[in-house]
């Protein structure tokens, strides 16, 4: 285990690192960023397109370019603390945070591989606070004649392909990045190592870099990176004026020291940032509850860094209120009346998705059947009547279904037939009490009570003298 370099700033120098770039200015001053704690190094980057100078480079490295050099299967642990002073540019910028490389004396050039942050990938320009922008990885693997003989993306690549980060890095807002490189285990081996953790996160991770080619026919103990700089460039034909500041900065051989070293161990700590609500998402984003019915809805609340969040208050809304309304607890979407609409919620100003909402009358289903009057006085033998109705789960009137008739005392009275229209026909049989009923399924209506009398006035009935 060791560290190379590693230092806080605290005592107002740069300490063991150096200045490496050509334009630009680099101090040591007060942290003037919201989080105002300690001294941080400060480069300051300003281009000069009128004088046709579009790119400034600049940078801080190790002050020994032999420490930390890393030969073939070596590991090196690299991090530090960063934070973009700017609100963006009106056309594409480069911004490398890192650019690494190394160089051997008997070849004479290097062999470069770069960390790079562009604020243009999907992003509208001119950018603003908050925006998040993507990471940009390239390598490029140079032949012995020095030429370029393969990048990501390209036949004898050095990596799995150019790669594009989550868009979660943002300006003015510190952020930290942990780089673990280790070159290939011999000329040719394709095992070289590299792993980016941003803010505590791997989002990046390959076992199978290409930093070496099997035609070099050098001596491989000759093999070092030597070269380091942390910071570097902007370039763009438009003026620019960049502060960037860093803090916290360690080169070590293991990720446990660097770790250490930022959480604390003779460095700033960093404290959390505070989250800032910025998207709302609603899911799914169509919905189809039907009349009286309802469908759940997925609140999701996301930050500055793309990362889910508690949820705010929310305020709850619907294009219109008379086909559809939005309710909490849960949330969901109530279905009111036939037609289109849209649903959504907001929390101040930051609104979600909208919901693309299709109510419509669903299929009715027999809910009740409904027997009147629910009492009837007959005559034997002389049929009665009484009307049925069936409604559906609305109390809306439906067709009558098919019917099961049904009765408490056959022998008294009974329903006789399917119904005629709406209007059901009792046979009484002879004098007694008895109910009647019809049912569809499981649907068992309400009983009517049938009484039935003698047609000659009565029980034991003689006629006259």
């Amino acid at each position: 285990m060791t560290i190379f370099a590693a230092h806080d700033f605290e005592d107002g120098t740069l300490g063991p690192f150096q200045v490496a770039g050509v334009q630009g200015v680099v101090s040591v001053g007060d942290d003037p960023t919201p989080r105002a704690q300690g001294k941080v190094c400060k480069i300051h980057y300003e281009n000069f397109p009128d004088g046709g100078n579009f790119d400034c480079n600049q940078a801080i490295a190790p002050k020994d370019a032999n420490n930390p050099g890393r030969k073939l299967g070596e590991d090196l642990f690299c991090g530090w603390r960063f934070f973009l002073d700017t609100d963006g540019y009106a056309e594409n910028c480069i911004r490398k945070l890192n650019y690494w490389g190394w160089s051997n004396d008997s070849w004479g050039f290097q062999h470069q591989f770069n960390l790079v942050v562009s604020s243009v990938n999907s992003v509208a320009t001119p950018v603003p606070p908050g925006t998040p922008l993507q990471f940009l990885i390239s390598a490029h693997l140079t032949g012995q004649d020095g030429s370029n003989i393969g990048s990501f993306g390209s036949a004898g690549n050095a990596g799995p392909g150019t790669w594009y980060g989550p868009t979660n890095l943002t300006l003015k807002t510190w952020h930290e990045i942990i780089v673990q490189v280790r070159p290939d285990s011999a000329f040719g081996a394709g095992d070289g190592i590299f792993r980016l953790w941003f803010d505590g996160v791997l989002i990046f991770e390959s076992t199978t870099m290409k930093f070496t080619s099997a035609d070099w026919t050098d001596d491989p103990a000759t093999y070092q990176w030597v070269d380091y700089r942390i910071g570097q460039q902007v370039n763009g034909s438009t003026k620019m004026v960049e502060d960037r500041y860093l803090d916290s900065l360690i080169f070590a051989t293991t990720k446990a020291e660097v770790d250490t070293f930022l959480a604390g161990g003779g460095g700033t700590t960093l404290p959390p940032p505070t989250q800032v609500l910025t998207t709302l998402q609603l899911r799914p984003t169509s919905a189809a509850p039907g009349v009286g019915g309802v469908q759940l809805l997925t609140a999701t609340a996301l930050d500055q860094f793309g990362v889910v969040m508690d949820l705010p208050a929310l305020s709850l809304h619907s294009s219109n209120t008379g086909i559809a309304t939005v309710t909490d607890a849960p949330l969901q979407i109530n279905g009111i009346a036939p037609g289109t609409c849209e649903a959504w919620i907001s929390s101040g100003a930051i609104e979600s998705n909208h919901v693309s909402v299709s109510v419509t009358n669903p299929a009715p289903v027999l809910t009740s059947l409904v027997l009147a009057p629910t009492a009837v006085s007959a005559i034997a033998n002389t049929p009665s009547y009484v009307n049925v109705g069936a409604f559906d789960q609305f109390g809306a009137s439906m067709n009558l279904p098919v019917l099961t008739n049904q009765a408490s005392n056959g022998a008294v009275a009974v329903i006789n037939g399917p119904p005629q229209g709406s209007r059901l026909e009792i046979d009484p049989l002879q004098v007694g009490t008895a109910h009647v009923w019809v049912s569809s399924g499981s649907i068992v209506s309400n009983k009517v009570t049938v009484l039935v009398s003698d047609p000659r006035g009565g029980k034991g009935h003689h006629g006259h003298r």
